[in-house]
């Protein structure tokens, strides 16, 4: 946009071409308009732009945001697996972030 190339914008970001032209065709024909999209939080953009629904509400990246700290100190110790703590956070939270 402003009279830079798509060709030059996706050289600069190592992206696709096509990739700069489908971002710049959707921020122009989005409702909000670029500066709208540009004061949006970035996981509410990302998941505008891309098109899909979230797959968990803000409170569940806050929860285990919020279980960092634990994750890093049981990492600490012997025997302990992601799989492990993986396991007990999906106990507490069922509706949580799922194994990929």
């Amino acid at each position: 946009m402003q009279g830079v190339p798509n060709r030059k914008i996706a050289s600069e970001l190592d992206i696709n071409k096509e990739t700069v032209n489908n971002y710049i065709r959707f921020a122009t024909s989005d409702a909000l308009g670029l500066k709208g999209l540009l004061e949006l939080d970035e996981p509410v953009l990302e998941h505008r732009l891309k098109g899909v629904n979230l797959a968990y509400p803000d409170e569940c990246f806050e929860g285990f945001k919020a279980r960092l700290p634990y994750l890093q100190q049981e990492m600490k110790r012997k025997h302990v697996t992601l799989k492990y703590l993986w396991e007990e956070y999906i106990a507490d939270n069922p509706q949580g972030y799922g194994l990929t």
